[in-house]
């Protein structure tokens, strides 16, 4: 076999090997994504309301990074931004979220908690969290084995929370990186201490705030809507819910019971609903809080019983 033949044949093999790795390596990547989703902490929740507006709250970005602290507060405006034009979401001012905390006396709740409370009471729907987690350089390897570049890249990654104030429940999760390729001049200033060049965290941000305001907008159309009875006066009760959310006069909604509390690992408090107990028909009407009458209970004839605290949705 001549010498050219001879490198033609090793070539393909090598290649053979890469794809046949490369096939595995996919396969254990759906294997784990498959396990991953039994063990979710999350329970899912009947997809009632996804339709109905949600009213959305972004508490202002933070920063593992106190040089980047204003860019981080500027990825969470930014999303402010893209809520208030959805028409699927309703933005509430964060001051909101914040006056209703301080007027909370509950000691010993964890902040996360204590955000959650206050949304159920001011007929918040969603709060949304996040920071700015990671501005560094990675090398990423290049080409076939032996033949390999470590070409670096810098990155620009932030963490998006999004959380069911209602349930307490998480509606989703997620980091996005967005990076670009650097010299090796300018990713060995970097490693030594150079700061970055701003027009590139320019580029950088931008592009991630896009993808992020995407992904937010869409969880939050699937999450499910959920309102809670904040006061009972006889046969009226006053619920959160109203014009912000799509709700009219005349509408109806069920009253769920409310739960045990069960805590998360991460310390958060999930409320989980039980069966229904009434039927209410809004009789007034505003903005996020509205006054309903009772129309029916689940059973005849047995007294209905209605709480604070308990959950009203679309039926």
């Amino acid at each position: 076999m001549q010498k050219s033949q001879v490198i033609r044949a090793a070539v393909v093999l090598s290649l053979s090997i890469l794809v046949a790795l490369a096939a595995g390596t996919l396969t254990g990547c759906q294997a784990a994504k498959a396990v991953g989703s039994i063990f979710n902490p999350t329970p899912a929740l009947p997809a009632t309301g996804t339709d109905l507006p949600k009213r959305v709250v972004v508490v202002p970005f933070r920063s593992t990074l106190s040089q980047y602290v204003p860019r981080s507060l500027a990825i969470g405006r930014h999303l402010e931004k893209a809520l208030k034009a959805n028409p699927g979401t309703v933005l509430v001012d964060y001051r909101v979220l914040e006056a209703a905390m301080q007027r909370l006396t509950a000691p010993g709740i964890t902040e996360v908690d204590q955000q959650l409370y206050a949304a159920r009471l001011t007929g918040i729907n969603t709060v949304v969290r996040g920071a700015l987690v990671d501005i560094s350089v990675r090398r990423e390897l290049k080409g076939l084995y032996g033949f390999r570049e470590n070409i670096p890249f810098l990155g620009l990654e932030a963490q998006f929370i999004i959380l069911d104030a209602g349930s307490g429940t998480q509606v989703g999760e997620r980091s996005i990186r967005r990076q670009v390729k650097i010299t090796e001049v300018m990713a060995e200033g970097l490693e030594m201490g150079k700061k970055p060049k701003a027009e590139l965290l320019d580029q950088l941000q931008a592009e991630l705030e896009k993808e992020a305001a995407q992904w937010v907008v869409a969880k939050i159309a699937d999450q499910p809507w959920n309102g809670m009875i904040l006061e009972v006066d006889g046969e009226r009760v006053k619920v959160t819910g109203g014009t912000d959310n799509g709700l009219a006069k005349g509408a109806e909604l069920l009253v769920l019971r409310r739960g045990e509390p069960i805590k998360t690992g991460a310390g958060r408090t999930l409320f989980l609903t039980g069966k229904q107990v009434a039927r209410v028909r809004l009789t007034e009407v505003g903005k996020a809080v509205s006054w309903a009458e009772v129309i029916g209970g689940d059973k005849k004839g047995k007294k209905i019983v209605l709480r604070p605290g308990q959950v009203v949705r679309i039926p």
